[in-house]
């Protein structure tokens, strides 16, 4: 039954950081995509997939975020850091926030990985990038 909860609250507040990206992040990714193409590379997308494990306990441990999950306030908790890092980082270049955009995504994955039963897979776009 806990389970259940904490998926259904981890889902609203993977809903409510998607609307944080949306309202705050849309506007920075038109800024930069005006001045540079932002583009995540084949490079990053073949860390995340071979490195997902070591990136998100990287991630945890870099920024003290709990990763167990026993009531739906904790993962409230952990989003926290998340937007504090992504309002704290908006006015830094692409190249100086590539690591923590793979390290953030690492985490989320993995958490939705193992409270969704998600698999991780290598998009098919990417494999023709370079």
């Amino acid at each position: 039954m806990i389970i259940i909860v904490l998926i259904n609250d981890y889902k609203e507040k993977l809903s409510i950081l998607t609307e944080l990206i949306i309202e705050h992040g849309l506007n920075l990714l038109e800024k930069m995509s005006s001045e540079e193409e932002i583009i995540p590379t084949r490079a990053m997308a073949e860390k995340l997939f071979n490195q997902h494990k070591e990136l998100r306990n990287a991630f945890v441990n870099e920024f003290h975020i709990n990763a167990v999950y026993n009531q739906p306030k904790e993962i409230d908790e952990s989003f926290q850091p998340i937007k504090k890092l992504m309002m704290d980082t908006v006015e830094l270049s692409y190249e100086n926030v590539q690591e923590l955009l793979v390290k953030i995504a690492a985490f989320i994955g993995e958490i939705s990985c193992e409270m969704c039963s998600y698999e991780w897979k290598f998009p098919e776009h990417f494999k023709d990038r370079k």
